[in-house]
C-alpha cells in the first residue's frame, strides 16, 4: 500500500479472520470431536469446495490487476471493478474464503470450523462488507447503485 493511497479505515483483513476461524475450529474439534461425515464425502466434497474457491478468487484478483486496482480492503479503489466473477457476486473473494473454510471443515470432519467460519462471515459482513459498500457508494455513486441493483452481494 502506498502512502498516497486513500485509506478506507477498515482494519480487519478477512483472510486472517478465516485462518483464525479454521485454527479455532481445529482446536475445538481436537478437544470436543464430533464426527459426522463418511470418508468418501470428506475426500470428495472438501477438496471440491477448495478448488471452486481457487477457481473463483484467481479471476477476481486478475480483474483487479487488469484495472490497476489494489486487492486490499484498506485502500479505496480508484475504479469500480465489475468484470470477471464480479459479474455474479459483489464479494467473490470473501465467498472464496468461506468455501475454503468449509472445504477444510469437510476434510477435517470438524463441525466447529463451520461454526467459527459462520462467525467470521458475520464479522466480515459487519466490519468489512458494509463499510466497503458505503465507501463504494460514496466513491462511484450511480454507477455503484446500478451495479448493486444487478449483482447480488454473495451469490
Amino acid at each position: 500500500m502506498t502512502d498516497t493511497a486513500q485509506k478506507t479505515g477498515i482494519r480487519l483483513i478477512p483472510p486472517f479472520l478465516y485462518i483464525a476461524a479454521v485454527v479455532l475450529g481445529l482446536v475445538a474439534g481436537g478437544l470436543w470431536p464430533v464426527a459426522l461425515l463418511p470418508w468418501w464425502i470428506r475426500l470428495s466434497l472438501g477438496p471440491a469446495l477448495i478448488v471452486i474457491a481457487v477457481v473463483l478468487v484467481r479471476p477476481a484478483m486478475k480483474a483487479f490487476r487488469a484495472r490497476g486496482v489494489a486487492f486490499d480492503v484498506r485502500q479505496v479503489p480508484g475504479t469500480l471493478v465489475t468484470s470477471g466473477p464480479y459479474r455474479i457476486s459483489r464479494n467473490p473473494s470473501y465467498l472464496a474464503l468461506i468455501l475454503i473454510s468449509l472445504g477444510i471443515a469437510v476434510i477435517a470432519d470438524d463441525i466447529w470450523i463451520v461454526g467459527f467460519a459462520a462467525l467470521a462471515t458475520l464479522i466480515t459482513r459487519q466490519r468489512v462488507v458494509l463499510p466497503e459498500e458505503r465507501i463504494l457508494a460514496a466513491q462511484f455513486g450511480a454507477d455503484y447503485a446500478a451495479y448493486k441493483a444487478r449483482v447480488r452481494r454473495w451469490i
